[in-house]
């Protein structure tokens, strides 16, 4: 009598060890008595005749186990293994395709995508189940497919916040494209359908783009709030590519969610905010003053005509919403600025201009002979600007009457915080 290896009759493993009288399988969890074991070790001859067929359902069902084992912590990995092994045993197993669709899908990341992997799995189950079990078959399908897209696209919208790129912002927009069509083939080859696709994929998008908004692109141009940074104007140059991005993917989103106004008019509110943020960004540069004091001077990166698109494209969004929410109220266009005083100052958005901002809104507006002025000054001005704002007699004699005048209002009350006109 020749010995042999002990090896398991469920999975073929070899490493069998004994516990507590049992002989116990490292690989399947297939348990042997010691009588068991022995007839396993023993090597003969056995003369069959006729056709013999060999069941394996067992094994098959305990790989199926498995496999359910290994999803519930999450090992995808060694549940696509034992997919492979239901395989090798039957190449036809309904079954086995359904573990690796979705062992597949929930593998897929930005480095291998494989959601389309995934879907053909999911098709092969479908053709290959039994007649009694195709229903149950296609709503398990149908559940696992609503989650694997956003599992699919999580990577791309990581990748997204920390590096709000163009090229990223195409990554997510070519991506989803393409998990709809293999849905989309899926549904039409196996009456498969993806429930909420469109509207869950548009939501996610516009939490990714605003997630970016905050985390990264406002953060690393402004710097902290309570610490004043200068961006240089290569950081402005990639604050507004990156704010591009952001809108590009927020509206393409749009054409996902369908007929969603709760979301539209956030995702308008969301690009306004975005939009507002180019309109107004600055790079800073040293200049000095006519004592030769040096001093930071805050320069618009974009052009006044860019700006004044900007505007028209904020004003749009706001129609938007007012069609969407009747009671929405559309602000009053924002005027081109205050011209001397962002001449002589730098900027738009800083205190000494908030000053003025206030004073003419809440103090001159009030009066008919204030209103003239205001109307007089802005006709006036941006030719002045025009023909005189880059030298630096024109700014050294406004500045000197600017700042006088603008520390009687701060002493009078006028803030020089932060404002919106």
């Amino acid at each position: 009598m020749i010995m042999k290896r002990l090896t398991c009759e469920m999975c073929g493993g070899t490493d069998l060890l004994k516990d507590d009288g049992l002989f116990v399988c490292q690989s399947c969890g297939t348990k042997y008595s010691a009588a068991e074991a022995k007839k396993m070790m023993i090597e003969g001859v056995v003369e069959v005749s006729g056709t013999v067929k060999v069941d394996n359902s067992p094994q098959v069902e305990n790989f199926v186990k498995l496999a359910d084992s290994a999803f519930s912590v999450n090992n995808n990995k060694e549940a696509e293994n034992y997919g492979n092994r239901i395989l090798e045993i039957n190449f036809e197993h309904y079954k086995a395709w359904l573990i690796k669709g979705k062992a597949a899908g929930r593998q897929s990341t930005f480095e291998n995508n494989r959601f389309r992997e995934s879907i053909e799995y999911f098709r092969k189950a479908v053709e290959n189940a039994p007649e009694t079990k195709i229903e149950d078959v296609k709503k398990e399908v149908e559940a696992e497919v609503s989650k694997l897209p956003q599992i699919t696209l999580f990577s791309y919208y990581n990748r997204f916040i920390d590096d709000p790129s163009k090229d990223n912002a195409n990554s997510i927009i070519e991506t989803a494209i393409s998990v709809k069509q293999s849905a989309m083939i899926l549904s039409k080859n196996c009456n498969v359908t993806l429930a909420e696709y469109e509207k869950k994929t548009a939501a996610s998008i516009q939490s990714t783009v605003m997630t970016a908004w905050e985390m990264t692109i406002v953060p690393e141009y402004q710097g902290a709030k309570d610490v004043k940074k200068y961006p240089s104007k290569e950081e402005a140059k990639v604050f507004n590519n990156r704010c591009f991005a952001c809108v590009d993917v927020l509206k393409w989103s749009m054409t996902l969610s369908g007929k969603d106004e709760t979301a539209d008019i956030q995702r308008y509110k969301n690009l306004i905010e975005i939009t507002r943020g180019m309109v107004q960004s600055t790079f800073w540069v040293k200049d000095f003053k006519y004592d030769d004091t040096p001093y930071w001077k805050s320069v618009f990166f974009f052009t006044a005509q860019e700006r004044k698109a900007g505007i028209t494209d904020i004003m749009e969004y706001h129609q938007k919403i007012k069609e969407l929410d009747p009671t929405h109220v559309i602000p009053v266009r924002p005027r081109q600025g205050c011209y001397v005083a962002t001449s002589v100052y730098g900027s738009y958005d800083c205190p000494q201009v908030w000053t003025l901002r206030r004073y003419r809104d809440n103090t001159l507006s009030k009066t008919w002979y204030g209103r003239i002025f205001v109307r007089i000054y802005y006709a006036v001005s941006p030719t002045a600007v025009k023909m005189f704002g880059g030298t630096n007699w024109f700014n050294r004699f406004w500045r000197d009457i600017l700042d006088m005048f603008i520390d009687k209002l701060n002493a009078s009350g006028v803030e020089n915080t932060p404002y919106n006109d």
